[in-house]
């Protein structure tokens, strides 16, 4: 998820509550610096740690976290609400209130960002901002995600499977069938899936969730044994649906690819002073099919997503 050297607002003191809370949950520290480095440009922004926010400040953090989750609110809210009970007792809190107890379900539900769950467009800004501030969990899905984007796929996921870190060299990815630019930020999430083997969840974090057997950038969970190719494309599927269950359906192969698409013919629009889709599409047509492939009814796709240009 992230280098443990991030320096989290007000560190000192959050580094006071790990130590305490490690003392009976020895993995406190992983599961809530997810939900820190969320909170930091919130307190920076306020000038306060996170525990004095009000439930004004709070909502306000919440309905600006771009998620559709309910289950990640809650989590969230139940997160900080014991690390703000800790303040309290250390007599940290201001007015001496936690004020993550106030609020409720409905309170968190009015939060939710609907139209990102129902959009099936994003660009890489919001992409990436959803990665930066950990709202995916598990990095393995961070860099599915960002892969999809970039144009990494193929049928029954072929570039993606049985994918290496060694196959990141000098800013490309070397596929079966072609060699793609691609961003610092995938290469560095390949890099770190490819090293990690805890499975993080909302509430727990599993030693060893993956196979440490496994030498792939996407790894297989630690009590699938028998090798076979089906076995490849399950892992991605599994992903896939949990993705799409908590991001939306903008995270389902479909709409992550057609996302990077739009993104690529777009940055080509602005390059090119253009503002009509077509002509761009067919002026780079080589570079985008080459990237993502053939699109069968080009006409009717750009009608279905010129909303997104």
């Amino acid at each position: 998820m992230g280098s443990d050297e991030v320096q989290f607002y007000n560190h000192a003191q959050k580094e006071r509550y790990f130590e305490e809370r490690e003392k009976t949950y020895r993995k406190i520290r992983q599961i809530c610096k997810v939900f820190f480095n969320i909170s930091r440009p919130f307190e920076e922004k306020l000038g306060k740690d996170c525990s004095n926010f009000t439930s004004t400040e709070i909502l306000n953090m919440y309905a600006s976290c771009l998620t559709h989750s309910w289950e990640q609110l809650l989590n969230f809210n139940s997160q900080l609400k014991i690390y703000t009970s800790w303040c309290v007792m250390e007599s940290l809190v201001t007015d001496n209130q936690n004020h993550y107890e106030e609020i409720d379900k409905n309170d968190m539900y009015n939060c939710l960002n609907l139209g990102l769950k129902e959009n099936m467009y994003i660009s890489r800004e919001e992409l990436e901002h959803i990665i930066k501030t950990n709202q995916i969990l598990n990095v393995s899905d961070e860099f599915l995600s960002l892969a999809l984007f970039e144009g990494l796929g193929g049928l029954e996921y072929k570039d993606l499977k049985e994918l290496s870190p060694d196959q990141f060299k000098n800013g490309k990815v070397y596929l079966s069938d072609r060699e793609l630019t691609v961003s610092d930020m995938l290469i560095e999430k390949a890099k770190e899936s490819a090293d990690t083997y805890d499975k993080v969840m909302p509430d727990k974090i599993i030693k060893n969730g993956y196979s440490v057997n496994d030498p792939y950038v996407i790894k297989d969970s630690c009590n699938i044994s028998v090798d076979s190719p089906r076995r490849h494309i399950q892992k991605i599927q599994r992903r896939l649906k949990k993705l799409e269950l908590q991001h939306g359906k903008v995270f389902s192969y479909v709409g992550l690819r057609d996302s990077g698409r739009i993104d690529l013919i777009r940055r080509f629009m602005e390059e090119d002073n253009s503002t009509d889709i077509r002509n761009t599409y067919d002026k780079h047509k080589d570079t985008i099919e080459y990237r993502y492939g053939k699109l069968q009814r080009i006409h009717r796709w750009i009608e279905e997503h010129e909303q997104f240009f």
